[in-house]
């Protein structure tokens, strides 16, 4: 059960993910621009540690280094896109060349005994 210190503290961790990063201020900033600067970078941070925690290890090797966690989802959503694709091809060249031969005199059992590293 979350606290309500708990809550607090992870109130905003997903600013850094719905809002864009605020602008690179050339001089001094208001009070408004460096509390903004202040919150997205925290959640930027948060968020980064959040979900490198818990991406496998296996995987987290695989994902480039990012410093935004909208751009770590980013890649690791095409390193997941890839990964399926290659997944698929791979599954197609073993189905392919797998021949159901009942007319041949083979059985069922033949068969399914033939797909079954098929599971994915």
């Amino acid at each position: 059960m979350l606290t309500r210190w708990t809550l607090r503290s992870y109130m905003d961790l997903d600013l850094t993910l719905r809002v864009e990063q605020p602008p690179k201020v050339v001089g001094p900033m208001t009070p408004q621009q460096e509390s903004a600067q202040e919150k997205w970078e925290r959640s930027n941070r948060l968020s980064l540690m959040l979900i490198k925690s818990i991406v496998s290890k296996n995987i987290r090797g695989s994902i480039p280094e990012c410093n935004k966690a909208k751009d770590y989802l980013k890649a690791i959503e095409e390193q997941f896109v890839s990964f399926d694709k290659a997944l698929a091809s791979t599954l197609m060249k073993r189905f392919s060349g797998i021949k159901y031969n009942r007319a041949k005199g083979h059985g069922d059992a033949e068969h399914s005994s033939s797909t079954k590293g098929f599971k994915s």
